[in-house]
């Protein structure tokens, strides 16, 4: 049976769920997940928006890492005129056409704000790190167009994954086939 129509007959349709604060909202599937993420990651280019001097941020960890694991990145942040030993770029619109993919680690009234200006000929894909996003940013981005991943750590699926990354990586794998045995427990009618 086609994977579609057998989730009419799914309870919990093999999605999972992500609560912001008292909005609910679905997350795709996580083979679509898998896939926009790898088409994602297949360039190994992107901008960060958020990046950061301070090497206690997120930003700057983001930044250091993909570089360190062949990445081209080019960071965004209005405040600083070069991070991670590159010129750091004050707006997304400097960027022009050099890139297009994005990695937002800002809060997640930033990256509404962000998302809201977005043009979808310049960005094709958005990865909103975990606790940059926000159900109104998703939804921005999909009424767009824009390829958009979210409630994924970049840092466990940019190849090649080490340190905690990985073990982080394995555990949520684990986990995630767990739900995917419990979901498909909930499967009624005939597949």
């Amino acid at each position: 049976m086609h994977l579609s129509k057998m989730a009419q007959y799914c309870h919990v349709n093999r999605e999972t769920s992500k609560y912001l604060g008292r909005v609910k909202f679905n997350m795709s599937s996580n083979y679509e997940q898998s896939v926009l993420m790898n088409e994602y990651l297949s360039p190994r280019a992107m901008a960060i928006v958020g990046a950061s001097r301070a090497r206690d941020k997120f930003g700057n960890l983001a930044c250091r890492e993909l570089k360190t694991r062949g990445f081209h990145v080019f960071p965004v942040n209005p405040h600083e005129n070069d991070i991670c030993r590159g010129r750091c770029y004050h707006t997304i619109n400097e960027l022009g056409t050099l890139i297009h993919r994005m990695l937002i680690v800002l809060p997640p009234d930033v990256t509404r704000q962000l998302v809201r200006k977005l043009d979808p000929e310049f960005v094709s894909y958005v990865w909103m790190q975990n606790g940059a996003e926000s159900s109104e940013a998703i939804q921005v981005c999909h009424s767009k167009g824009i390829k958009t991943i979210y409630g994924q750590c970049i840092l466990m699926h940019a190849q090649p994954v080490r340190s905690y990354h990985l073990l982080h990586r394995w555990w949520s794998k684990l986990a995630s086939n767990e739900i995917g045995h419990a979901t498909a427990s909930h499967c009624k009618g005939e597949i």
